[in-house]
């Protein structure tokens, strides 16, 4: 799945920009953020280093202060939710793909 550019409202046309001017452990990061947000776009991570500084930096993500567990809470593109959405999808499909790639493997090994 690629995303269309053209399809997003404009201000998140910036947003998708901006992504895609981040370094590449920054794009992991963020990935992995968006990987385990819920559909309020709401996610949690282990800690708060400096790559998730600068996510915070560029306004990507922003803390959950309404959050009081164990992990750090954020909320993940607020000002992006279409683009979220299609992240998401993109994130969900590509898991799917690599657990069935992951089991092939195994079997594989297996026989």
């Amino acid at each position: 799945m690629n995303i269309d550019m053209d399809k997003l409202p404009e201000g998140e046309q910036v947003i998708f920009r901006a992504i895609s001017q981040l370094k590449r452990s920054e794009k992991e990061v963020l990935w992995k953020v968006i990987q385990g947000a819920d559909k309020e776009q709401i996610s949690t991570y282990h800690e708060i280093n400096n790559t998730i500084r600068r996510l915070e930096a560029t306004n990507l993500i922003s803390i959950n202060t309404n959050y009081s567990g164990s992990e750090y809470s954020f909320i993940v593109l607020s000002q992006a939710p279409n683009l979220f959405g299609r992240l998401k999808k993109l994130s969900i499909r590509q898991s799917g793909f690599l657990n069935k790639l992951r089991g092939y493997r195994v079997l594989r090994l297996s026989n």
